[in-house]
């Protein structure tokens, strides 16, 4: 795989540039469904002074002032994905990204894949499509001991025994395979990784509506985080000793 063909970047508003993003033709923009609803909460959560609505949502529905916040679905774009998903034969070929459109050029260097169509990473983001990435592998991937274990029960019942000669082999087969599994999942998953552009991405908690504490440096990082009163912290140590 080419690591230059999947290439992100800040993007520029300025009409030179455009020619470089590629296109959604459903929305005539380079945001497709899930890039417009991550900018929809940075609009609503960020502060103020950064041109924001500076909304605390966890907060907001806490205090009952909203029942919640959740997209709405995007109905014809929605079917596209039935049609893809369910026309699959195979558990493991799922609709999950359309990079592979890109090393398909023709003789003039122009892209001959179909981008357009939609994928479960477009219309539920990275996160859902890495899951469904995951699942995809660990099916496929189970194919081998599960044939092995047939193999082992037929011995089992031809022998009229549990304890055969081929369930030590089994054993030491299925540690070698879980193994080889995980070290084929982190190369598999790095793929996806670079292809989505969320390489060394790493996904931040928000602390919960209910958690009161006060902003002090993080002891680890030095990044200003709200973290548990001394005082509280104290009385709970005392209580727990």
């Amino acid at each position: 795989m080419n690591p230059w063909i999947f290439i992100y970047g800040k993007y520029d508003s300025s009409s030179k540039l455009q020619s470089l993003y590629y296109e959604n033709k459903d929305y005539k923009s380079p945001f497709g469904p899930t890039d417009r609803q991550k900018l929809v909460m940075v609009i609503l959560k960020a502060s103020q002074p950064h041109r924001g609505a500076g909304l605390d949502i966890n907060k907001l529905v806490n205090k009952k002032q909203i029942l919640e916040l959740v997209p709405l679905h995007d109905h014809k774009q929605l079917q596209h994905l039935k049609e893809r998903w369910f026309s699959s034969c195979s558990p493991w070929s799922l609709p999950l990204d359309n990079c592979d459109a890109f090393m398909q050029l023709d003789p003039a260097g122009k892209l001959v894949g179909e981008l357009d169509r939609i994928t479960v990473k477009d219309y539920y983001g990275e996160k859902v499509a890495m899951y469904f990435a995951w699942l995809a592998h660990y099916t496929r991937q189970l194919i081998l001991p599960s044939l092995v274990g047939v193999a082992i029960f037929i011995h089992q019942y031809w022998e009229n025994s549990l304890t055969v000669q081929t369930v030590p082999f089994y054993a030491f087969f299925m540690g070698i395979w879980v193994t080889v599994y995980l070290e084929d999942w982190k190369r598999t998953q790095a793929r996806y990784a670079m292809k989505w552009g969320t390489f060394n991405h790493e996904a931040t908690e928000e602390p919960r509506p209910q958690f009161k504490g006060e902003m002090r440096p993080c002891p680890v990082t030095g990044e200003l985080k709200i973290q548990e009163m001394n005082a509280k912290k104290c009385l709970k140590n005392s209580i727990s000793l």
